[in-house]
């Protein structure tokens, strides 16, 4: 199994143990299909088999993993609203679905995913590394994280013999919608954490926070 598929089968397990929202459908297998296609079976209302595209249509690349996450609740609110029906025992083309609008070619992220790409990033969850860890163990660690509101997300990480607390931004920067896959926080928190003096710059006043010894506002800096 290639490093695309392991990523694909890491990005869907969050389907396993809990229904694709808005749905009851559940992930109960993913396979590799015939003709360049990831298949997933889903059970939950009826059973509903779809092969999802593993390139994009001109081959130029293939869909990232959390793409078929997206895919997957477009088709599951699809489901549950009466936009489509269940098909049966025939599998679902994905192709078909992208060509009908049924599901986006491109990854909609939600806010919660947003905060869990940063948290996953940082801990080095190997659904984004190559290996699990800090990047940098050197610099810092992940020790915990809490979500401030819906455009803040606080991560504490172990730094130069303490904790510090990183405020950073959920949204983009155009605050049009959440964070998506791509943005690497970890390779921000590096660089700014090798810099003592921007990283003081950045240093937030008249804020208490008992899990962290200094807490930093970097939502506008990374």
């Amino acid at each position: 199994m290639n490093a695309h598929s392991t990523r694909v089968l890491l990005a869907l397990r969050r389907f396993v143990a809990a229904p694709i929202p808005p749905s009851r459908l559940r992930v109960r297998g993913v396979l590799p299909a015939p003709e360049s296609h990831v298949r997933v079976m889903l059970h939950g209302q009826g059973n509903i088999t779809v092969d999802l595209p593993i390139w994009r249509p001109d081959r130029s690349d293939r869909y990232a993993p959390m793409w078929y996450v997206s895919a997957l609740r477009e088709l599951a609110d699809a489901v549950q609203s009466g936009r489509m029906e269940n098909p049966g025992t025939e599998p679902v083309k994905g192709d078909a679905l992208i060509a009908q609008g049924v599901i986006g070619a491109e990854i909609a992220t939600t806010e919660d995913e947003a905060v869990d790409f940063i948290v996953g990033d940082l801990a080095g969850d190997p659904l984004w590394h190559d290996a699990a860890g800090s990047i940098e163990p050197d610099v810092y660690t992940l020790a915990g994280f809490q979500q401030i509101d819906e455009k803040v997300v606080r991560v504490y990480v172990h730094h130069a013999g303490r904790v510090i607390g990183l405020d950073l931004a959920a949204q983009n920067r155009k605050a049009t919608g959440p964070r998506s896959p791509g943005w690497w926080a970890s390779t921000k928190i590096v660089a700014i954490l090798r810099d003592e003096a921007t990283l003081a710059a950045h240093r937030s006043t008249g804020t208490d926070d008992p899990f962290c010894d200094a807490l930093f506002d970097l939502t506008r800096w990374a």
